[in-house]
């Protein structure tokens, strides 16, 4: 055997166990990628698929084509075997380049959005998007902050996992089955951000969706982009149409009260839902035990503002995609450059700290002192209305890449218990189990979603236990 031969093999097994050590000694967050797989649509599934088996196979052809040459004619001729190997390694690379700018992440490219949505307008003049934050205003002053989407309507999601989620709005432009508000008295109502809106899945593998498996009858009010108190809105507003048996309080450490993954220079830059929505004053008022905006009765005298409201949401999508286009001019000699390998190897030293950012003491008491006034006041509204409520805590999937819980996490299940609610403390769940960050693509996955409900239907069982006479028992 040549000495080139041994060299090429001494480097293909280096290499592999190069490999396995990254995926042993790794975070081993690629074993989500593999539960996300294996829990996508049919499609996805040969799509990802054809993405992984096409540069296999055509380097496979490469090989079959090359080494019978190699091995007859050029065996001893070491000056093209050096050639040949290095043309292997360039053809490799450029295959790995197109796979990683066909498989990495798009759901927040505007231009594939505005497609998406245009797409489903083709067939749907009346289809939205998630999302549309506004204050509704009519000429005589009235005025309405909308605490969901458009109602009845088809509603673009989000792509997290290789396919477009959407969904159609109930009558008040919820996440749910019409039908629930013909008899609107639930088991299990919920409220929530972004996890409790579903992202990024089909029914029945959201939170929702798995909760009605186990039997319950669910109204789910959450939505993307709430924090505590449009959450504590939600609860007041059901209740002037509804009951609920358990109230489900979905909390998210990565930004209900505070966003420490990313930087921010000062205090000002803090990225925190409460603190936003505690400076809006049409959310503040929901403080006071007697305010309500009469929301369900309301919303569907808005029509004409509604539509208003899709038609700018589609403009400024369209503007968002036409400025992306301008910051990210289509190159076809890109795929040369090898692009994508380049990003993803400044990327791996250049990874962002592993730390939280550092939040002032005094910011950290004055949050926790506000969510502590909007949990009171949410139990308080339960209670009146013959509801339990049960305090949900969600980890993120970063707080798994770091060390240690969320600087924020023992005092927030403090204020939940203070409130007297019992806690599923998804975070202990989690870290518990061997690959945590299996359970999560960027949202939950559909096995962190299942983990989620049953947990709580644990818990929904043991407080309808405890406190008997309760509605919808």
């Amino acid at each position: 055997m040549s000495r080139v031969y041994r060299l090429y093999h001494g480097l293909f097994y280096a290499t592999l166990a190069v490999c396995l050590l990254t995926l042993l000694v790794g975070d081993r967050s690629w074993m989500a990628g593999v539960v996300a797989f294996v829990h996508q649509p049919p499609t996805a599934q040969v799509k990802e698929v054809l993405g992984l088996l096409l540069p296999v196979l055509l380097g496979a052809w490469v090989l079959c084509w090359a080494w019978p040459v190699y091995h007859n004619v050029l065996w001893h001729q070491h000056r093209l075997n050096a050639l040949l190997a290095l043309t292997s390694l360039i053809g490799s690379l450029w295959l790995a380049d197109a796979y990683m700018g066909v498989a990495k992440p798009r759901h927040r490219r505007p231009d594939l959005v505005y497609d998406a949505w245009q797409a489903m307008r083709a067939t749907d003049p009346r289809a939205t998007v998630y999302n549309l934050f506004a204050t509704l205003h009519q000429p005589d002053g009235a005025s309405l902050v909308l605490l969901g989407g458009i109602p009845d309507s088809r509603t673009l999601l989000c792509n997290e996992n290789g396919f477009w989620v959407d969904y159609q709005s109930d009558r008040y432009g919820f996440r749910n089955p019409d039908t629930v508000w013909d008899q609107p008295t639930a088991d299990v109502l919920l409220v929530g951000d972004s996890f409790t809106h579903g992202m990024c899945y089909n029914e029945p593998a959201t939170l929702a969706g798995r909760l009605r498996q186990h039997g319950h009858k669910v109204i789910n009010m959450g939505y993307s982009g709430h924090g505590p108190l449009k959450e504590l809105a939600s609860l007041k507003e059901f209740y002037e149409v509804g009951r609920a048996g358990t109230v489900v309080w979905l909390y998210y450490e990565g930004n209900d009260l505070a966003n420490l993954y990313d930087d921010y220079p000062d205090e000002r830059a803090l990225l925190s839902d409460l603190k936003t929505e505690w400076h809006t004053p049409e959310l503040h008022r929901y403080l006071t035990p007697e305010y309500r905006q009469h929301y369900f009765d309301r919303i569907r005298r808005f029509g004409p503002e509604l539509e208003v409201v899709r038609e700018h949401a589609f403009e400024h999508l369209a503007r968002r995609k036409t400025e992306f286009k301008q910051r990210h001019p289509e190159d076809p000699t890109a795929a040369l450059s090898l692009l994508n390998i380049r990003v993803a190897i400044k990327h791996a030293f250049n990874r962002p700290s592993k730390a939280y950012r550092p939040l002032p003491q005094k910011t950290r008491t004055r949050l926790l002192k506000r969510f502590g006034q909007v949990l009171a006041e949410a139990r308080g509204q339960a209670e009146a209305h013959g509801s339990r409520m049960v305090f949900v805590y969600i980890p993120g999937q970063p707080t798994f890449e770091r060390r240690g819980p969320y600087p924020l996490y023992e005092q927030v299940l403090a204020e939940a218990r203070q409130a007297g609610l019992p806690v599923v403390d998804l975070y202990a769940e989690l870290s518990s189990r061997m690959n945590p960050l299996g359970y999560y693509t960027r949202h939950l996955n559909t096995q962190g979603y299942r983990l989620a409900a049953d947990l709580i239907h644990q818990a929904t069982m043991t407080t309808a236990a405890n406190q008997p006479g309760r509605p919808n028992e």
